[in-house]
């Protein structure tokens, strides 16, 4: 079996990786929002998403756009200088933050 780059693998699905991830995985529907309830409840809590996969189950816990510039806002003011969009798809980028 000739395994993908993972590059390629979300390119290749991007435009329906989402809803397959949510009506095609079962027990999806409780596991996001399970997986959500698990991250700290306070406000202001940090949190690092390392990023592995969509990150669906950031929809059921921020209350905060789950965007690009967002993203880059949160790693200026975390302390990192050098951030920036190494490369976008559609509805997802890769970030470098150093």
């Amino acid at each position: 079996m000739k395994l993908e780059k993972m590059d390629a693998f979300f390119a290749a699905r991007l435009n329906g990786y989402d809803e397959h991830m949510r009506t095609e995985i079962a027990g999806a529907e409780e596991f996001y929002p399970y997986t959500a309830a698990l991250l700290p409840p306070e406000h202001g809590a940090k949190v690092l998403d390392l990023g592995c996969g969509m990150g669906l189950e950031l929809e059921y816990y921020y209350d905060t756009p789950l965007t690009a510039e967002h993203e880059i806002q949160v790693l200026k003011e975390a302390g990192f200088s050098d951030v920036r969009i190494l490369r976008s798809w559609e509805a997802t980028c890769t970030i470098l933050a150093r």
